[in-house]
């Protein structure tokens, strides 16, 4: 069925309206989408360099702290910590300029909260925050671990921003690469000193900005991956040195196994989204032979990542096969199997029900007081209590993947719009699952990256590629 572009859309009603793609010429019907409320997909009362000075201001002053921390290795005791004006930590400051931003001029962020799943997850934080409170658990960790959800509708804040500015995903790209331009600083200013103390042989770096920002990037790795390779040769390039640096500082440098392994998620999957054509507005189940060398790309990617952890490729550079074989580094999984252990015995009974609340905290076995476990999937089961760490457990690594494996095979049951999202969103959903099921990934740096994965599921599951992509 042909219509005329300037035509107004279908009357919102029970049914479903197809999603249209919009050019200057008569366009088909190319799927169906959800319901979607009647409000154009960015807010026509931000004036776009507004939105572009927040966005980045926002960025800055997340990053500051830990610019100026550039070349500090070891621990957070450490590193000097800001605070503007003496009150607020920058970050702090970044979280609330997102969030009051787009609670006043966008809409859909407003719809967002609006939602039965933003209310409920609202409701679950304050209600374990009291139950915290309740058990006597310090404020200072409170603080922290409400940091922690805080920064998940902080980067969906800054995915709504970055929907007011043109070319959204060259903006998601940029800040890629900002992540990964600290993390290259940090890794280079890192490997400087061990080359110094001629200790590259046999020591790895330890910088928490490495880590950090590794972290930061793997979701947003998958976001580029996903949009832009495909898209022009600006953004293959752009793709391929973001890819470039995680794997510098990362995995040379850092030679921290989790990290190639959730990175080795990222190009796998991200490679069978890029199998298959696309449309102005959604992935098609079509195989595409023009983009088909594109996910040979990411499949070599995924390549290089196996070849350095096995001690093919670059052994003469890092010490990430020594670790990945040595019986000394291996026994440090065993070391993080015990930490659960003795974590769970601290919690006792009672609490390992009804959970601990937010800001519990246990005396680990390296020697500090800690938020999580490094297998931090089981930080849900210190502060929630079984009951939500089953649930959140059964959803992250059984439907998720589930639901992406039917996006893949075009199974029915999955519509055009969410296997679209599905597609592009999860490898690096993938990635984070990699790093929270074997060390860490509980930090402000993922939460800011999955808030910025979310926002764009919901977006491409609402409006398709167009917007996103324009």
């Amino acid at each position: 069925m042909n219509v005329d572009s300037t035509e107004q859309p279908p009357p919102f009603t029970d049914t479903a309206p197809p999603v249209q793609e919009v050019s200057a010429r008569p366009t088909r019907w190319v799927g169906w989408a959800p319901r979607q409320p009647a409000e154009p997909a960015r807010s026509k009362t931000v004036p776009p360099i507004l939105a572009l000075f927040l966005y980045y201001l926002v960025i800055a002053l997340f990053v500051y702290q830990d610019c100026i921390n550039i070349g500090t290795q070891k621990n957070g005791e450490e590193r000097e910590v800001v605070a503007a004006f003496g009150l607020l930590p920058h970050a702090d400051i970044a979280l609330l300029l997102a969030l009051g931003f787009v609670i006043c001029f966008d809409r859909s962020f407003r719809a967002l909260l609006a939602s039965k799943w933003s209310i409920a997850l609202v409701v679950f934080l304050v209600a374990y925050s009291m139950l915290g409170l309740l058990l006597g658990n310090e404020t200072k960790w409170l603080r922290v671990d409400l940091r922690i959800w805080g920064w998940l509708f902080g980067g969906l804040a800054l995915f709504r921003t970055l929907m007011n500015l043109q070319r959204p995903s060259l903006h998601i790209l940029s800040t890629c690469l900002i992540a990964g331009v600290i993390l290259y600083l940090s890794a280079a200013s890192g490997r400087d000193q061990m080359n110094a103390q001629q200790a590259v042989s046999n020591e790895r770096l330890w910088d928490v900005n490495v880590f950090n920002y590794a972290g930061m990037m793997l979701p947003l790795l998958g976001l580029v991956f996903g949009l832009l390779p495909v898209r022009s040769i600006l953004g293959f390039l752009g793709a391929l040195l973001a890819f470039g640096l995680f794997f510098y500082g990362g995995i040379i440098v850092g030679a921290t196994r989790s990290l190639a392994f959730a990175v080795l998620a990222v190009c796998l999957s991200s490679a069978a989204g890029l199998l298959f054509e696309r449309t102005r507005t959604q992935i098609t189940a079509k195989l595409s032979p023009r983009a088909t060398w594109i996910g040979l790309c990411m499949l070599g990617a995924g390549f290089a990542v196996v070849a350095t952890l096995t001690g093919v490729a670059f052994s003469d550079s890092t010490i990430l096969a020594d670790r990945f074989s040595s019986n000394g580094d291996i026994n440090s999984g065993f070391d993080r199997i015990v930490e659960l252990q003795d974590a769970l015995r601290q919690i006792g009974p009672f609490k390992a029900v009804v959970g601990g609340g937010l800001g519990y905290t246990f005396d680990s076995i390296f020697d500090y007081t800690s938020i999580g476990t490094h297998l931090a999937v089981f930080t849900f089961l210190l502060k929630f209590g079984i009951v939500p760490f089953v649930v959140m457990t059964l959803s992250l690594y059984v439907y998720l993947p589930v639901r992406f494996v039917l996006a893949v095979l075009n199974h029915p049951s999955v519509s055009p719009s969410v296997r679209t999202g599905l597609l592009i969103v999860m490898p690096g959903v993938f990635a984070w699952l990699a790093i929270l099921a074997t060390s860490g990934g509980y930090d402000v740096y993922y939460s800011l990256g999955i808030g910025l994965s979310v926002g764009a599921f919901a977006e491409i599951k609402d409006r398709g590629l167009l917007q996103i992509c324009r």
